[in-house]
């Protein structure tokens, strides 16, 4: 294993990132298999019940 310490020194700022996932990579083909609305059927009530209102989300942000 090998550590690249160019740039070491550099101020970080933001910057857009992007990564390409091949269609054969094995979380890919588990996201694929899965059926997404039956596991939200399972998983929503308990997670409704994580609050006294039911508000589940309150306090979450949305990551962009």
């Amino acid at each position: 294993m090998s550590l690249d310490v160019s740039g070491g020194d550099t101020v970080v700022t933001s910057a857009a990132v992007t990564i390409d996932v091949t269609k054969d990579h094995p979380l890919i083909k588990l996201a694929n298999a899965l059926t997404w609305a039956q596991l939200m059927t399972l998983v929503l009530p308990d997670l409704k019940r994580t609050t006294l209102k039911g508000c589940w989300w309150t306090g979450r942000r949305l990551l962009v």
